[in-house]
Order: structure tokens, then sequence, then C-alpha cells
């Protein structure tokens, strides 16, 4: 809406240049001072409605519309009845349907006809000149009419489309709802994996600390376990040493005692030679 009062406000001003350069050429006394003050009043009023904040959008669609409409019915009737300017009465229906709204269309297409008709035959010379034919006013109403089942169709048209336009983007947009809900759940599953990825590479970590630090428990033990083999291998040596020198000395004695034991015979003999030589 806000785009449509945009272009309209526009093409609005388009016309009040043309009209106004139209009524200089026609020149000032042959009724074209009254082009130029009838276009630029009706641009201003447009603009000022445009700029109008309080009024909404809809209002304001229509009311730029219909006042082109009027100055160029209030023109005509100054002239005494000019049919050129119905190419402004279907200007302004095609600025109605800019809006895309066939029921303000209608009401305005509709409303518009039936004034220009009743004009035409309750205040004569208004919409056409007196002296002017049936045809002279049949054929531009027969064109405007024309036009308006033209716009009314394409609005129409246009109308269908939008709803489906809507609605598949209502589709879309509970599509895109439902990925982004998905894709949620997976940014969650992730950040758990995450995490449980990282409590398992804690716990690994713990546990080859772990290992380390029995293996070297188990390699401490083993030194321990060599060291007191040793010790008990030094004890068997020391204690055969031992038996070993404990045999020496019983040979040692016995060798001794022996030799004693001779001695002394040898002794007593030797006193028992004496006795006899006594």
């Amino acid at each position: 809406m806000k785009r449509a009062l945009r272009a309209n406000i526009i093409l609005i001003w388009a016309f009040v240049v043309v009209l106004v350069i139209a009524g200089i050429t026609r020149g000032l006394n042959s009724g074209g001072m009254g082009t130029i003050i009838a276009s630029t009043v009706s641009g201003a009023i447009a603009l000022g409605i445009y700029y109008v904040p309080f009024i909404k959008d809809e209002v304001k669609g229509t009311l730029m519309s219909t006042i082109p409409a009027v100055m160029a019915i209030l023109l005509s009737a100054q002239r005494g009845g000019d049919a050129s300017l119905f190419n402004i009465y279907i200007l302004t229906m095609v600025m109605q349907s800019l809006y895309f709204h066939k029921k303000m269309l209608s009401y305005y297409g509709i409303s518009l006809i039936s004034i220009i008709i009743i004009l035409y035959f309750a205040a004569p010379g208004t919409i056409v000149s007196v002296d002017a034919d049936l045809v002279t006013f049949v054929s531009p109403i027969a064109i405007m009419i024309c036009t308006y089942v033209v716009l009314t169709l394409l609005t129409t048209w246009a109308q269908h489309e939008l709803i489906i336009s809507q609605n598949e983007s209502i589709v879309s947009k509970e599509a895109l709802d439902k990925i982004e809900k998905i894709f949620g759940e997976i940014s969650k599953a992730t950040v758990l994996l995450s995490k449980e990825s990282e409590d398992g590479t804690n716990k690994m970590e713990k546990g080859k600390e772990s290992a380390v630090n029995t293996s070297t428990a188990i390699g401490e033990l083993s030194k321990s376990v060599e060291s007191a083999a040793d010790s008990v291998s030094n004890v068997r040596r020391s204690s055969y040493d031992s038996s070993k020198n404990i045999v020496r000395i019983y040979d040692i004695m016995e060798s001794i005692n022996d030799y004693f034991k001779e001695t002394m015979e040898k002794v007593k003999e030797s006193g028992i030679e004496l006795g006899n030589v006594s």
C-alpha cells in the first residue's frame, strides 16, 4: 500500500506538470489558466493527504484517486464539456487499481462511471459539449467501462495470486521453522556430544595417568624384588662360605686332635721304656 501511494503521488504530479505545460501552451486567456490552477490545486491536495499521518492508507488511496477526477469534472464543466478529460478519469481508475484491492476498485470505478453518466444526462455541457452527438460521449465512456472491467479482472487475479503467495509463504515459514528447530536439536546434540567426548578424553587421560602410575609402581616393586633376591643370594653365598670355613676349621681341629693323640702315645711309650731301664 505504501509503495502504491508513493507511485500515485509521483504520477499525479507528473500529470500536473503535463497539464500546466498544456495550459501554458493553450494560452492563459483561452482556458489555460483554469487548467493550471485546477491541476496545481489537485496535486497540492493529494500531496497534503499523502503526508497526513492519522488517515488510513486505504482512505488516502481512494482520496488521492478521487481528487484528480473531481478536478477534471470541474475543469470540464468550466470549459463547457471536454471529452478529452476522459483520459484523466481512466487514469484515476488505473491509480486505484495499483492498490490491488478489488472492493476499493469496484466502489471507486462504479461510483465514478455512474457520476459521469448522471452528469451527462442531468447537466448537459458538463462532461461533453452540448453540441456533441451521442457517439462523442458513448465512445469514451465505453472505453472507460472496458478499462474498469480489465482492471477489475487484473486486480482479482492479482489478489488470487497474492493469496496463493501468502499461503506458500506461510507454508515456507512453517517449513523454515521446522528446519530451524531441527538444526537447534542438532546443535544441542552436537554440544552434548562434544561434552561427552571431552569427558571421555578426560577419563582416558586419567586412565592413562593411572596406568603410568601402576606401571611405575610395578617397576619399583620389581626393583625391590630384584634387590631382595640379590640380598637372599648374598646371604646364601655368605652362609655357604661360612659353612666351608666351619668344615675347614673342623678338619684342622681333627688333625690337631689326631696329632695330639699320636704325641701322647709316644710320650707313654717313652715312659714305659724308661721304667724298664731302671
